[in-house]
Parts: C-alpha cells; structure tokens; sequence
C-alpha cells in the first residue's frame, strides 16, 4: 500500500481510486470505470515506463480462482494522455542521457508516440479531432498477500530535464 494513493495514510481502506460500479458475475470481477484518474506511480515496476502518468477511464477486469485467492486474465486498461505520456518519456530519455532531454532524437520519439494516438481522451472517437489520448491495456495475475502497512511517501524522481 503506497501513501500517495490512500486519502488518509493511516486508513488502509481509504483508496483514492475506487470502482463504484463495479460487480462479481460468476468468478469474474468488472471494475466498470474509475471515479478518479489512476496515477501510475503506486502500480511498481510493471508500469515504470509510465512514471507519473495519469490513466484516464480506468477499468480492470478479471477473473477470480474458486477460493478467490488468486486472479488470472487480469487487464488493467484506459487511456494515456499523449502530451503528459511524451513529458514522462522525456524526463526517462533523460535519465539515461542528458541530451535526449531536447533535439532530433528525443523529437523523433515524440513523434512516434504521438502517431499512436487513437481516441479522445474523454473515450469518445470524433473524425473531426486530433485524437489526443492513446488506448493502453496490460494483462497480469496477482496472488494473496496481506497487508504489511503504509510505505512511506515515496521520493519524487529526479527530473534532468526540467528547466
């Protein structure tokens, strides 16, 4: 349990992110859409890719083992903003090499993140807009593991290509 998604850091069921509309049909779980952003930064090393990135319209699914102590077919899917997903890919390029921070390199990766872009990022498709949003989706499977308690709050990375 990270201390950034919890309201109040010393009540672990205090999530930020919660899942109103969400319902058990059988053994499989649907999230229905989340009532806040999902910031991926409490998500762990799967996700490191997306540092800092919010995810729009987030929806998990997945499916629960008889006793329900094990997932399987987990999805973890919505929608990146294009401009705050170039902005991160900025600041990781950078940790790598400062000088991917600015130049024909780094614009050359803007761009090709920018031509994924596929859908509005209000979830909707228009022909007469720039799609602004990129649909993302990752599958997983999560076992039983108890609460050990609240972690710190963590360090915000360092930014080499901040001004």
């Amino acid at each position: 349990m990270t201390f950034e998604s919890l309201t109040d850091p010393n009540d672990v069921l205090s999530a930020k992110v919660q899942f109103p509309s969400s319902y058990l049909t059988g053994n499989t779980w649907v999230s229905g859409f989340s009532s806040t952003p999902l910031q991926t930064t409490g998500f762990g090393a799967f996700l490191a890719n997306l540092w800092g990135v919010t995810l729009h319209r987030a929806v998990l699914v997945f499916e629960l083992d008889e006793t329900h102590h094990r997932v399987t077919r987990g999805t973890l899917a919505g929608i990146l903003d294009t401009e705050e997903y170039v902005a991160a890919m900025k600041s990781i390029a950078g940790t790598f090499d400062a000088g991917l921070c600015e130049g024909s390199t780094f614009e050359g990766l803007a761009s090709q993140i920018r031509a994924a872009s596929d859908i509005l990022i209000d979830g909707t498709q228009d022909p007469n807009q720039v799609c602004n949003g990129i649909s993302f989706g990752v599958g997983f499977t999560l076992v039983e593991a108890g609460i050990a308690g609240v972690a710190p709050p963590a360090l915000p990375p360092d930014d080499p290509c901040a001004p």
